[in-house]
């Protein structure tokens, strides 16, 4: 949205309860941020976790056992995926 759009219209207003409130507030406090960033963060992982959208997969591997194990990172979900093999899964 440009600048000037912005000041034109308020912003929009989520009521939370107390203790939701308090969470984000902790969590923007830990995170060096402002509540809404961390709404916003909140909302971009789980539409990742949900599929929309994904960010592509990091390929890596890891040596167990003298083998080379290959993976894919995800870093929307921060979960890893092993394609084939006795380890394979999520």
């Amino acid at each position: 949205m440009p600048e000037a759009d912005a000041a034109a219209s308020p912003a929009p207003v989520l009521t939370l309860d107390a203790q939701t409130a308090e969470r984000v507030a902790l969590l923007a406090v830990i995170r060096d941020t402002s509540p809404a960033d961390v709404v916003r963060r909140l909302l971009s992982h789980l539409a990742a976790s949900q599929g929309v959208s994904p960010a592509p997969g990091v390929a890596i591997y890891a040596l167990y056992a003298n083998t080379r194990i290959e993976a894919t990172f995800h870093p929307s979900t921060s979960h890893v995926t092993i394609p084939d093999g006795p380890a394979q899964g999520t």
